[in-house]
Parts: structure tokens; sequence; C-alpha cells
């Protein structure tokens, strides 16, 4: 490699050891994709959630991805098979590290997209599995933002027969504090901040099941 086109090279943090070292394999049967969605209902204020009686906790509706369905289809099929309601893409401005194609961006590949109307993930929550009998097994949850009306006639029987699960619109303003978990409720926060960008407005509700 020439000075010169080193110069143009960017270097990489840690050096190609850091990477070695900081690189970790984790075989398909030691991991677990799942995807939800952050559904939202602008026009009312409210955002579906879902009330799991087997443990007792507040969450986002999400699921394992089945194999060869993309992760967006696993999160809208999963969020209706939970909650019984169709929910569809919210298109917001979100910074992400997903590249825009070719054509889109020109000859400079940025390293964030910024100012983007789109679809991708919110977010994602990684944690070892507590459900699965192997110890280790690393979940990955991806969020897709969505929207949906809640006046709209939920669809019953939808879940699994192990599923035990309470679907229910509350108020957008009461999300943060309603979900057990303190890395969803920075979902929901994170999808806020880019609806607010985006233009939308956000109305007050009340809670409805």
């Amino acid at each position: 490699m020439t000075s010169e086109h080193s110069h143009h090279v960017k270097e990489l943090r840690g050096g190609i050891k850091g990477i070695d070292e900081n690189m970790k394999f984790v075989p398909a049967d030691m991991m677990i994709m799942s995807c939800g969605t952050v559904t939202l209902d602008l026009e009312r204020g409210k955002m579906l959630i879902v009330y799991n009686t087997k443990y007792d906790i507040f969450q986002i509706p999400k699921g394992r991805r089945n194999v060869g369905e993309s992760m967006i289809d696993a999160a809208f099929r999963e969020t209706y098979e939970e909650t019984g309601w169709h929910a569809r893409p919210l298109r917001v401005i979100m910074t992400t590290r997903a590249s825009l194609a070719k054509e889109e961006r020109g000859t400079e590949k940025a390293e964030v997209t910024e100012g983007n109307l789109g679809n991708e993930p919110i977010g994602a929550c990684t944690y070892v599995c507590p459900q699965s009998e192997v110890p280790g097994v690393l979940k990955t949850v991806y969020y897709y933002p969505a929207t949906a009306d809640s006046t709209a006639e939920r669809d019953m029987n939808t879940q699994e027969e192990h599923e035990k699960l309470e679907p229910m619109w509350i108020p957008i303003s009461e999300a943060t504090e309603k979900l057990t978990f303190q890395a969803e409720r920075n979902v929901v926060e994170r999808l806020l901040a880019c609806v607010q960008k985006s233009g939308y407005s956000l109305r007050a509700g009340k809670s409805s099941s």
C-alpha cells in the first residue's frame, strides 16, 4: 500500500488485533432474533402494549422471527398475533447506521444516515434469554415504528395457546411509566423523539383495553 493510499484509509480503532479480540461468534442455535412494533394511535394519543399475566409484566408486543421471514414482516405479524389489532408501518425521520442506496447517496457513503424518512428499526434490545432451557442464549429484539386505529374492532383468538397476554391501549404519556423494562421505555422515548421530529402531533389520550 502506498503512502498516498494509506493517507485516505480510515484508521481502525484498536487495530486488527483489537477487532479480533472483540469479535465474537454466536451460532444460530444460541441466538434468538425477535421483532416487534411500537404502535401508536397518533390521532387519539394512545399506544398499544400487552400485559403478560403469566409474569406480571407490561411490555411492547414482539416475538420470534419465523424461518425465511423478514424482520419487518415478523414485527407486524407478532403484533397482530399478540394483540388482535392490525398495525401498519409509521414512517418517521430518524438517525440510523443503515446506508442509503448508492443511487440515493451519490459517491459519498456517510457513517450515519440522518434526515431520512423511512421505516427502519428504532433500535434493539439485547439480553440473555431467561426462558431458554440452554443457558447463555442471546436474544435481540428489533422494534419498528407503527400505527393503528385504537377504535377498530379487535380480532379475537389470535394468540398461541401458551400466550397469556392482555392487549391494551394506554395514553402515550403514560407509556414510559407503565412499561416494566427500562430498555423498552428507552425504545419508546426514542420513537417519540422521532415522531415529533417528523412533524406528527401527539394528542392526550385515555386508557382503554
